[in-house]
C-alpha cells in the first residue's frame, strides 16, 4: 500500500514539475543606450500572479532597471558596476511587462535577462 501511495505522489510531482513555466531570454543589445523592452506572456488567457527576472552579465558602470505594467505600477532597481547576477521576484498581474533600462555611466559590457511569468 505504501509503494502505491509513493508512486501516486511521484506521478503528481512529475506532472507539477512539467507544468513549471519555461524561462525566456531577452538580450540587451546595446547596454550604453536608454531603452524599453516589452516582454509578454505567451498565453493571454491565463491569470498571471507573479514574475521572475534574472539580470546576468557584466557592466562597467551603474544602471537603473524600471519595471512597469503599463497601467499604474512602476518600480526602480539599481544595477551596480561589475558582475551582475540580480534577481527580481514580485507579484505581477499583467500578461506584459515593460522593462526600462537606463545606463548611468555604462560604456561596455553585456546584459541578458532571463524571465518567466507564473500563472494560476
Amino acid at each position: 500500500m505504501k509503494i502505491k501511495t509513493a508512486i501516486i505522489i511521484l506521478f503528481f510531482m512529475a506532472i507539477m514539475i512539467g507544468c513549471t513555466p519555461k524561462s525566456q531570454l531577452l538580450n540587451i543589445p546595446d547596454i550604453t543606450l536608454n531603452k524599453e523592452f516589452i516582454i509578454k506572456h505567451t498565453d493571454t488567457t491565463k491569470n498571471i500572479f507573479s514574475i521572475h527576472l534574472v539580470f546576468k552579465g557584466e557592466i562597467d558602470g551603474n544602471a537603473l532597471i524600471i519595471l512597469k505594467d503599463g497601467v499604474n505600477y512602476s518600480k526602480e532597481y539599481k544595477l551596480e558596476r561589475g558582475k551582475v547576477d540580480f534577481n527580481i521576484d514580485t507579484d505581477w498581474y499583467n500578461t506584459k511587462c515593460i522593462i526600462g533600462y537606463a545606463p548611468q555611466d555604462v560604456t561596455s559590457g553585456k546584459l541578458v535577462v532571463e524571465y518567466k511569468f507564473y500563472e494560476q
